[in-house]
């Protein structure tokens, strides 16, 4: 019969599936108790590949983990071939390596601190070729420059088309970027020829040009915040899955080498759930012109610089069950400094954002057995310590390169490739979280946008 083991604190444990070509909702939540709540879960499964799992935690007490094959029939495999190595597609949450149709899958999960959706695909025939995605940019300024930046890096990637408000700006950025296409209005660039637009303008447009975006059949990945509230975010998802493309807010940290890694060395050496996250940051060096300054633009330290606070007390905590702020808006309607608590399913959170003071932009990740030091700028990780309770440390050091935005443009990529119209580690429920969290906290200060 097909056996599936997983990893936990304890070692490799395994179980029994039913003998049958087709799998449906093959649940291992009680044999596997040891699964952890944060780092890497693991399972192995010795059914002939092509095979797609899915892997879901179950949110009512004892938190632990549920396979879902989601009945999927699996064809009879062709012969093997002694000796072929067959590798696959990876990306920052999943991988298969396999020697032949017949041999062993293994999926490694990267998320066990949410209900996140996590789905692997492997085939015995694969594309030596992958699809070559053709982007296009909407808002040729910072991130628009710094994507363009990491695109270079990624395979099978390209910059087609560029648009921007101000079309000297979006002249000089094809000029310096070596786009060859240069659209005179937004319906230029949703009718270019190319498969994914990146939105990079200010937040007062966001929702817009994804809405015009998808509807011309284009795959989205936005900056963040990916809207100004809730409801405008609500809106450009229904559109993505009514328009069958995908969309993905633009939340890098994640994606970083660093951020992996740490994944991966709690998993070995683990320091027990995380129960509380502290994380902030405030930049007094902004001039007085900086977007973030101006109500029309969406500015204000909340929505530039709390949608990385936002998701890291999401990602490790779990669901948002209240917030509460205090803090203080300066004379053009933004807020300059925000002090918010947070409580989640699993924890609690203490963040800050700010205009007008200068403060570290670390972060703190608490549990029973230790904590971690995330050190400056943490978004853009490249260092973290990890304090252990009998007074270990490990310091874990990884570089990022060509700016850190190509490593969520690659993974945005492959997801087009298999078909997907969702991201799995940055999920349309973790952006509604994001949205909730930062309109309460902007709530809480009387702050309100132009465009809502």
């Amino acid at each position: 019969m097909p056996r599936l083991r997983a990893l936990g604190i304890g070692g490799w444990e395994t179980t029994t599936l039913p003998a049958t070509p087709k799998i449906s909702s093959a649940r291992f939540a009680d044999n596997f108790p040891s699964i952890l709540h944060n780092g890497i879960a693991a399972v192995e499964t010795t059914l002939p590949l092509p095979l797609r799992t899915g892997f879901r935690p179950v949110t009512t007490p004892p938190r632990s983990w549920k396979l879902e094959a989601r009945s999927y029939s699996l064809p009879p495999p062709p012969p093997p071939v002694p000796g072929k190595i067959c590798s696959f597609p990876q990306n920052p949450c999943t991988s298969f390596l396999c020697r032949t149709p017949h041999a062993k899958a293994r999926a490694f999960v990267t998320r066990a601190t949410s209900t996140r959706y996590i789905e692997s695909m492997a085939s015995p025939h694969v594309n030596p070729t992958p699809q070559h995605i053709r982007w296009g940019v909407a808002g040729p300024g910072r991130a628009g420059a710094r994507f363009a930046q990491g695109l270079a890096a990624v395979p099978a990637a390209s910059l087609a088309a560029v648009w921007g408000r101000t079309p000297e700006r979006a002249h000089a950025y094809a000029h310096r970027f070596n786009v060859p296409q240069l659209c005179a209005t937004l319906n230029d660039l949703a009718a270019a020829n190319i498969d994914a637009i990146y939105v990079a303008t200010h937040p007062d447009t966001h929702a817009e040009i994804c809405l015009a975006a998808l509807a011309a059949g284009k795959h989205v990945m936005c900056e963040k915040p990916a809207a100004l509230n809730e409801r405008q975010l609500t809106e450009v998802l229904a559109a993505a899955r009514s328009h069958g493309r995908l969309f993905m807010e633009a939340m890098k940290p994640p994606f970083f080498p660093l951020y992996r890694r740490l994944r991966e060395h709690l998993l070995i050496d683990p320091i027990g759930p995380v129960g509380y996250v502290r994380a902030g940051h405030a930049d007094a060096s902004r001039a007085p012109d900086y977007p973030l300054h101006f109500l029309e633009l969406a500015g204000g330290g909340i929505m530039g610089i709390g949608p990385y606070e936002a998701f890291l007390a999401l990602d490790w905590l779990g669901p948002l069950k209240r917030v509460q702020t205090m803090g203080r808006v300066g004379p053009s309607g933004v807020d300059t400094l925000a002090l918010f608590q947070s409580e989640h399913e699993r924890g609690m959170a203490q963040l800050h954002t700010g205009l007008d003071l200068l403060s570290r932009g670390d972060a703190l990740l608490a549990a029973p057995g230790g904590y971690v030091m995330i050190h400056e700028n943490w978004w853009n990780p490249t260092r973290a310590t990890v304090h252990y309770l009998d007074a270990r440390r490990v310091e874990i050091h990884e570089p990022f390169t060509h700016g850190g935005f190509n490593y969520e443009t690659d993974h945005f990529c492959d997801l087009i490739r298999h078909g997907q119209l969702e991201s799995p580690e940055i999920t349309h429920e973790l952006s509604i979280g994001m949205a909730r969290l930062l309109e309460s906290a902007r709530s809480a200060l009387g702050v309100r946008f132009p465009g809502e």
